[in-house]
């Protein structure tokens, strides 16, 4: 049995853990590490090549970036994988975002919507998880650069300044308002400045500031790779943006809009290929199905050339992660589900430790649930709802 360390973890919180895996939701960032079963050579390769000081993303001179697509059956993991990398990014102090692509609300062929789902999505490292957007990042700063300073608005008007250029200038603009507002408690003027930050409109105040270009479908790509610039600028080490195709089939139904999206797809490759245009960056888009990636974007052959390459962690520039390449027999299945029970077992005993759990009937209950799942493409996630609900039965 895997040797976890669960001193963090509290009754309470292995109680909402398991419930919330039971109802088919990915881990919990409580349990996500000690869940996460064999996935530990690819965050390591994460950690080398993309989010340790000196790495060609984080170094100063480079400033590069990455693309690359997570793939996965529906329940296959995609969402516990990009979990964990950014579990991983904020320990080497990465900004990240995760966001849900949606037809209607956020679709890829929407940039400037991405941007805004993205603003309220920004999670900084060694936070509170449960604080998110671009005012907490905001506030963040600020406070952690005025600090013991006895004129914080000189200090940081000159960190301000040392910015320099953005691909977006209204945002730099916006940013300044939106500190000085924050550090003279003007609540009134810090919102006028975050409605401009986070969804792209002007409010008529912020028109005398020279703020005039609004975020939308002509100016979304801009936006986003002038965030991903800010977040650098500002001292972290980069910027994790994770766009999650979370649902069974992709949320890009018509053929205008497959085109468009290929498109977009296509742009951000480019632009993640090309030094410095997304300071810091690793990009991560998860499908379901690779076979509905390529029949929805066959048109394109730029965009299916460029993300065929697979064989991730073991060759790191391969565009694509495909996470069913990982188990290829029933023994192996079977095996990945028993050292997932083992630890689903462990974390049962936390949230329960006054019930008697019989731990060999569990161990056969496990074995039994595995060797019917494993033919199904999202074993994972059934297993682990199966193999949880079994363990209330067997306990008493």
């Amino acid at each position: 049995m895997a040797n976890l360390d669960l001193q963090q973890l509290s009754p309470a919180l292995a109680q909402h853990a398991l419930t919330n895996l039971v109802s088919g939701e990915p881990p919990a960032r409580e349990i996500l590490s000690l869940i996460s079963v064999g996935l530990d050579r690819d965050m390591r390769t994460f950690e080398r090549e993309y989010f340790r000081p000196g790495s060609f993303v984080t170094s100063d001179e480079t400033l590069g970036s990455t693309f690359k697509i997570v793939e996965a059956y529906y329940g296959g993991g995609k969402t516990h994988y990009l979990r964990l990398v950014e579990q991983t990014a904020h320990k080497h102090g990465f900004v990240t975002a995760f966001v849900g692509l949606k037809k209607d609300e956020c679709p890829l062929t929407r940039f400037d919507r991405i941007y805004s789902a993205v603003t309220e999505a920004l999670t900084i490292p060694g936070g509170d998880s449960t604080k998110r957007g671009f005012a907490n990042l905001i506030r963040h700063w600020v406070e952690e650069r005025s600090r013991g300073q006895e004129d914080p608005f000189d200090v940081l008007d000159k960190e301000l300044d040392s910015l320099g250029d953005l691909p977006l200038m209204g945002l730099k603009v916006a940013l300044r308002h939106a500190v000085t507002a924050l550090l003279a408690d003007d609540l009134e003027t810090f919102e006028e400045t975050l409605v401009y930050l986070t969804s792209g409109k002007i409010p008529q105040p912020l028109r005398r500031y020279g703020i005039l270009q609004p975020i939308d479908t002509s100016t979304g790509s801009l936006a986003l790779r002038t965030l991903a610039a800010l977040i650098r600028k500002l001292g972290f080490a980069g910027f994790v943006l994770m766009l999650d195709e979370g649902d069974r089939s992709l949320s890009i139904v018509s053929s205008k809009d497959r085109r468009a999206a290929s498109n977009n797809l296509v742009q951000l490759i480019n632009e993640t290929a090309s030094a410095g245009a997304w300071p810091s960056t690793v990009l991560l888009y998860s499908i379901p199905s690779w076979a509905e990636f390529q029949d929805a974007f066959q048109t394109n052959q730029a965009l299916i050339q460029r993300t065929e390459t697979t064989g991730f962690p073991l060759t790191p520039p391969a565009t694509r992660i495909v996470l069913e390449d990982r188990l290829h027999s029933h023994a192996a299945k079977k095996e990945f589900c028993i050292e997932v029970a083992d630890r689903l077992t462990r974390i049962y005993k936390v949230a329960y430790p006054d019930n008697q759990l019989n731990e060999s009937v569990a161990r056969e209950t496990a074995e039994t649930i595995a060797d019917q799942l494993t033919s199904d493409p999202s074993f994972r996630r059934r297993f682990i709802q199966e193999f949880i609900s079994a363990l209330y039965k067997v306990s008493d």
